[in-house]
C-alpha cells in the first residue's frame, strides 16, 4: 500500500499515504507465523515494530496458541508491535487464557495510550510534571494541552508548547513551566492538565489513570498542586466620572453600562457627553476576568 518503509518521527504526521497507513492481525498469535501473516520475520517484525509506533495496530487471534498467547509472554508481542485494540468477542479460547491466566484486565488497560499522573512539585515558581505512558501505543491524534489555573473567582486556561504524539509508550515524560509568566489576578489557584478533543466536551478530554484525579464535569486533571499569584491582597477597585469620561482604576478588563434612574439601558461606553444634564444615572462597571460588578450613582450637572 505504502511502500516497505516504515515511517519515521520525521514524516510520521505529514499526511502522506504511509503515514496514514495502519495495520490489522486477523490471526494474532495464533501460530509461529500468526497462521501466515508472516513470511520473513527478520524483515517484517522491525517493519511493523516501526510502522506502528506512529500509527496504530490490532487485530484478534483465531485459535489457542499459548507459546504465544500466554500471559508471561503476550505483553513482550502487545509492546512490540504497539496495539492499539483487539476483538474483545473472538477468539474465545484465547481470551479465555488471559482471563485465567490473570492479565486479561491489564491488557484492556494497556491497549493505545495509557497516562499516568507519577508526580508533581513547584520550586521556585517552577512547575514540573511527571507523567508516564504505561500504555502500548502512543497517542496518533495530535490533542493540544492546556495548563489550568481555577479557583472560586476564575478559571485561566493556558496552552502549552508540547506534542503529545511524541509522548512515547514505555517512557515518563517531563513537562516543566516557568509559572511566573502566566498572566493572573493576585490569589491561590488549584493547577490543572486538560487534553480536550476538538468537540470540548469535559467526557471526550483524556482522564489520567489515577484516581481522584480527573474532574468528569470539566474534564480536567488535578495536579494536586495550588499555587498563590501576588500577595493576595484585593485591589480597591475605583470608578469616577471627569470630564465626561467614566475612569476606571485597578481593573484590566472590563465592560460599562450606563443606566437611567428608572433602569432603561442608555450608553455602553465610557463617554457621558450625549446625556442630559441635572438627571441621576447608574454606572455599572463589570470585571470581565471575575464577572464582579462595581456601581457608582452618579449626577450629572
Amino acid at each position: 500500500i505504502a511502500g516497505g518503509t516504515p515511517i519515521t518521527i520525521s514524516n510520521a504526521y505529514n499526511g502522506s499515504v504511509n503515514s496514514r497507513t495502519g495495520l490489522h492481525n486477523d490471526a494474532f498469535l495464533s501460530s509461529n507465523s500468526d497462521s501466515g501473516t508472516y513470511k520473513n520475520t527478520s524483515t517484517e517484525y522491525p517493519y511493523l515494530d516501526a510502522q506502528s509506533k506512529y500509527t496504530f495496530c490490532g487485530g484478534e487471534s483465531n485459535a489457542l496458541f499459548p507459546t504465544k498467547q500466554d500471559c508471561s509472554v503476550v505483553f513482550g508481542w502487545l509492546t512490540r508491535f504497539h496495539y492499539n485494540y483487539l476483538n474483545f468477542g473472538y477468539y474465545p479460547s484465547t481470551l479465555d487464557l488471559w482471563k485465567t491466566g490473570g492479565c486479561y484486565n491489564e491488557i484492556q488497560n494497556r491497549l493505545g495510550y495509557r497516562f499516568e499522573l507519577i508526580d508533581s512539585n513547584i520550586t521556585n515558581n517552577i512547575l514540573n510534571i511527571n507523567i508516564k505512558n504505561t500504555g502500548f501505543a502512543n497517542i496518533y491524534n495530535q490533542r493540544d494541552i492546556y495548563l489550568i489555573f481555577k479557583n472560586s473567582n476564575t478559571t485561566y486556561s493556558f496552552k502549552l508548547n508540547n506534542d503529545i504524539r511524541k509522548w512515547d509508550a514505555g517512557t515518563t515524560i517531563k513537562l516543566t513551566n516557568d509559572l511566573s509568566i502566566f498572566a493572573l489576578l493576585n490569589g491561590t489557584y488549584e493547577l490543572y492538565l486538560n487534553l480536550p478533543d476538538k468537540s470540548l466536551n469535559p467526557a471526550a478530554s483524556i482522564q489520567f489513570a489515577n484516581t481522584n484525579v480527573f474532574d468528569s464535569t470539566t474534564g480536567y486533571n488535578k495536579l494536586n498542586q495550588t499555587f498563590t499569584k501576588g500577595n493576595i491582597v484585593t485591589p480597591i477597585v475605583a470608578i469616577s466620572v471627569e470630564n465626561n469620561i467614566v475612569k476606571v482604576r485597578n481593573l484590566t478588563s472590563y465592560t460599562i453600562a450606563v443606566y437611567s434612574s428608572a433602569g432603561r439601558l442608555l450608553l455602553t461606553t465610557n463617554d457621558l457627553s450625549s446625556l442630559r444634564i441635572n438627571r441621576w444615572y447608574i454606572i455599572k462597571v463589570t470585571d470581565k476576568l471575575t464577572g464582579t460588578v462595581y456601581t457608582l450613582k452618579y449626577y450629572k450637572t
